[in-house]
Formats: structure tokens, sequence, C-alpha cells
């Protein structure tokens, strides 16, 4: 594993990447939680820790951190926080993306997606609507109905806000962006 992103924000919040290494052989998702186990030692300067999942959700055993993953390709994401909502999401970025998008993107999204970078919005949202559906936990969010990301400028890296509304919760977020080395990288974690 080569750890090739590393932030720590506000003194609570800690973001890393790893590149994973090949492993033939090995189950892909024994690789994730290997890597996950590794990522979340160096970021937090702990060597034993252990990782477990409450249903699809990761945990780590017996730490006051929370934890949240995402992978794309041989790059996996982690932010780890004392803070209760957390989330991670990482999409290398391609056209494919364009074949979805009216899957997940709610009326007024698609009104602010035109012209230029267009293909990087689209993941900011795409990759922001992920990173609360994490936040969430509960599951059974439809994603262009659910969960609505504010409009917002591209740039390389910034910050959005997005709301999760069901009938018995609405709730806005604040997000943090980057496009990094041809992926797109968002988080939040928030009280």
């Amino acid at each position: 594993m080569r750890l090739i992103y590393n932030k720590i924000f506000a003194k609570k919040i800690r973001v890393g990447i790893c590149e994973m290494d090949e492993h033939p052989g090995i189950p892909t998702k024994e690789k994730h939680r290997l890597h996950t186990l590794s990522l979340a030692s160096r970021l937090l300067g702990i060597k034993d820790i252990e990782i477990a999942y409450n249903g699809r959700i990761p945990c780590l055993v017996n730490q006051p951190w929370n934890v949240s993953v995402s992978h794309s390709g041989n790059h996996l994401a982690c932010i780890l926080t004392d803070l209760p909502h957390a989330g991670i999401d990482i999409e290398q970025i391609s056209p494919r993306i364009e074949k979805i998008a009216n899957r997940f993107l709610h009326e007024s999204e698609k009104k602010t997606i035109s012209g230029k970078n267009r293909l990087e919005k689209l993941y900011v949202i795409w990759c922001a609507k992920e990173t609360l559906y994490k936040i969430f936990k509960k599951g059974g969010l439809i994603f262009s109905e659910n969960l609505i990301i504010d409009p917002f400028e591209y740039s390389k890296k910034g910050e959005i806000s997005g709301a999760i509304q069901t009938k018995d919760f609405v709730r806005k977020f604040y997000l943090f962006y980057e496009e990094f080395r041809g992926h797109i990288l968002v988080f939040g974690a928030n009280e």
C-alpha cells in the first residue's frame, strides 16, 4: 500500500487515499478490508486496529473514530473522525457517468450542469450523493429525489452543500471536494 493523500482537517477529520497493492488469490472484499486497516492505522498512528461491519457500515473496534471508506480502481479512500456523521466517495473521472446521470440527478441539478466542466460537475454531484448516503447510514434513499446538491461553481477543489430529504428527516450537510489524479474525491463529517 502506498499512501498518496493524507490530510487532517480541523483536528477532528483525517482523510487518506492509498494505492492498493495487487494480491492475486485474495478476494476483493478481503483486499479492501486489509487496505482499510492499513490506511486507518497509518492515518491514526495506531498499530493494532480491528475493523468490524454493522451491516454494510464499517467501524473500528474499541476506537472512538467513525470511519467511511470508498474505492475506485486501485485507489482506496478513507475518512476517520470522532464526529457522528461521516462519509467519503472517490470515483475515477470517465464519460461513462453520462449514461446514468438522469437516474441520479434531481430536476434542480439538471439545470446547473451544462457548459464547461460538465463531466467533473457530474462526478462531484454523484460523489456528494454517495457521501450523503453513507452519512445517512439507513439506506432506502432515492438519489434523484432524497439527495439534493445545491448549485456550485466548479473548481479543482471546493466546498459544496447538499441535503438529505425524506418524509421523516431533512438536513443540510457541508461537503468538501477535490479533483485528485484523475479522480473526484468528496467527503464530509458533521455533528
